[in-house]
């Protein structure tokens, strides 16, 4: 494990599998520890508060914005979000690998906040078709929305240094911790050789 931690991003237009990559994830390996963002949005018959997010009112998320509780907060889909940053310095100054499932504002501004320590990967789904038939499994209230923003979500895919394809659970898990090892590699070089 590196000396310091690893921020890993996954980013995706709604309905692409991030959070459900996510959690396969933390299951795998318990190096990794999820973050859990806050959200104003209701939760979905499925999520637990505290677990896949914290669900609050918009003046709560207010009050916590302004004590200055997150690092990034965005406005997507109609609902604010955002990235407490109390759990991420925790993590990152213990070596701990923590990973983030967020949309692409609040993937950008985690990079410019942890230049250093973050690994964005963007996550597709494999094609349009399977990608509208989970978005209207989830019964969303707000779909149509969710598609229109995945239009210029999909334009930022460059901004990421890997991009997975989410067709299957097992496969895109594999993918995720071999890009995961790349990243290990590259930062243990310079160590071993006394560079850094």
């Amino acid at each position: 494990m590196a000396k310091s931690g690893l921020l890993f991003i996954l980013s995706a237009p709604s309905g692409a599998g991030k959070s459900t990559l996510a959690k396969s994830i933390v299951k795998t390996d318990r190096r990794f520890v999820l973050s859990v963002s806050y959200t104003t949005r209701p939760p979905r018959p499925y999520e637990v508060s505290g677990k896949d997010y914290y669900f609050v009112s918009k003046d709560k998320f207010e009050k916590l914005r302004a004590a200055g509780v997150f690092i990034e907060t965005a406005h997507v889909h109609g609902a604010y979000y955002g990235t407490p940053k109390g759990p991420i310095n925790r993590a990152l100054s213990t070596g701990q690998y923590i990973l983030l499932a967020i949309d692409v504002v609040g993937a950008k501004n985690i990079a410019k906040a942890y230049p250093k320590n973050t690994v964005g990967i963007f996550l597709l789904p494999p094609n349009a078709k399977v990608w509208l038939g989970r978005l209207k499994q989830r019964k969303e209230h707000n779909w149509k929305t969710r598609v229109r923003n995945a239009k210029h979500e999909m334009r930022a895919i460059n901004f990421f240094n890997y991009k997975i394809v989410n067709d299957n659970l097992k496969d895109a898990t594999a993918d995720f911790f071999a890009l995961a090892r790349a990243e290990e590699l590259k930062r243990q070089q310079p160590a071993l050789l006394g560079l850094n």
